[in-house]
């Protein structure tokens, strides 16, 4: 990932949880794995991890939802449990993320 890229993300990454917490949640600063940026989320009695990666080929926002905090970014990419949000925007993002919070607790929950 170029500096430049990097820093799209992390801006990225920072602006989606601030979003978050206006919207009343509770939620980690974003931590640079290097490929990947990841925040913690407190969703009902749940935490759910939200990893952001950097779209290879169009300016998407990419967000991975997993109660699974085992991994790292490229390990968290391929695990089969939780549900990804892409989306043209950031506020895109958050009505995504929002919708697929409880159905990501729900299926830690029935595995």
């Amino acid at each position: 990932m170029t500096t430049r890229e990097k820093t799209n993300l992390t801006k990225t990454a920072d602006n989606i949880v601030s979003l978050l917490r206006n919207q009343g949640l509770k939620a980690s600063k974003p931590e640079d794995l290097g490929r990947c940026i990841e925040s913690y989320v407190e969703y009902g009695s749940s935490i759910v991890r939200l990893i952001f990666f950097e779209p290879r080929y169009s300016d998407s926002i990419i967000v991975k939802l997993t109660t699974s905090a085992i991994g790292d970014c490229d390990e968290s990419l391929y695990t089969p449990t939780g549900l990804y949000v892409l989306a043209r925007d950031e506020q895109e993002a958050i009505e995504n993320i929002m919708r697929k919070l409880r159905l990501v607790t729900i299926q830690s929950n029935t595995a």
